[in-house]
């Protein structure tokens, strides 16, 4: 059962030139919240959800990036990620992501719209076994309202991560987005923990979907779940400390329906999500399986 959506959109002109960052002067939970955003659709459905953007980096990446060194900095060129099952949902060839702009202390939503389809024909790449969607950000007017720095795809976990920091059930996650269209203030994510409560782990493309203690709502899929193994402060960014995506939420996990459920759906009533138990679990894919869905980019 699929819950309200999550949506990637771009639009589809002239390439940008690629942006550029340098280094992380907050906190790293600050760092994700920016780089996560609302989706809205425009057709009177008005369906919403989840995605976040990173870059794809066109250099090599620095091992350590120091505010007092002359580290180099990286380029890269952004794409947003999200679930597959929500862009499918989306009904026209437009959506609005939902942006802030900052100047001085002062925070403002800008909401741009953006294609999705080019004459009914998608503009996203789906992964062909999983709900994962990308698309490559070329839009010159949701370029200027990312943050910088961008947050790399280097921060999305591999097996080999998961491994080394002895990730397992239990640990606590973070995840973003927007529960039933629910937003901070100026458009931000909301934040909500949960853990790891499914096994084995590893390898990920063989033990997904992973399964996390979290409440899942409408608006929250494609949202990205992280963790931060070194803690969430410090300006020193070294690449075995930043946080690391293990994946993105889906969908709720429901269970068999009640017996007074069963009873209440008729032929013409069937079971439907309001007839099932909800499990309080949310339905991730991993990051290995955006790294795949990545690499079937144009």
């Amino acid at each position: 059962m699929s819950i309200s959506l999550a949506f990637s959109i771009t639009s589809w002109s002239q390439a940008p030139a690629a942006p550029s960052w340098h280094y992380y002067q907050t906190e790293w939970n600050s760092v994700m919240v920016e780089s996560t955003y609302e989706i809205l659709d425009t057709t009177p459905h008005r369906a919403s959800g989840t995605a976040f953007i990173l870059a794809v980096p066109t250099k090599s990446e620095t091992k350590v990036l120091d505010p007092k060194s002359s580290a180099t900095a990286m380029d890269g060129k952004p794409v947003l990620i999200t679930a597959a099952h929500v862009l499918r949902a989306m009904l026209g060839d437009f959506a609005i992501i939902d942006m802030r702009s900052k100047e001085g202390d002062a925070w403002t939503e800008v909401k741009i719209p953006l294609h999705i389809r080019q004459h009914g024909h998608p503009l996203w790449v789906e992964h062909p076994a999983a709900d994962v969607a990308v698309m490559w950000i070329n839009d010159r007017r949701v370029e200027e309202h990312l943050i910088e720095p961008l947050v790399p795809t280097s921060w999305l976990a591999t097996d080999q991560w998961l491994e080394h920091y002895q990730i397992h059930p239990g640990d606590e996650v973070t995840c973003l987005g927007y529960p039933e269209a629910i937003t901070s203030q100026f458009g931000f994510p909301i934040l909500r923990m949960g853990r790891i409560a499914s096994f084995p782990i590893l390898p990920t493309l063989t033990s997904r979907p992973l399964y996390i203690d979290f409440p899942v709502y409408g608006g929250n899929s494609g949202g990205p779940a992280y963790i931060v193994p070194g803690g969430t402060r410090g300006n020193v960014v070294s690449t075995e400390h930043v946080p690391k995506i293990i994946g993105l939420v889906t969908m709720k996990q429901f269970g068999v329906p009640t017996a007074q459920n069963a009873v209440a759906a008729t032929p013409s009533n069937q079971l439907s999500d309001q007839h099932l138990s909800d499990m309080h679990l949310a339905i991730l894919e991993p990051s290995s399986v955006i790294t795949e869905a990545l690499s079937f980019l144009p």
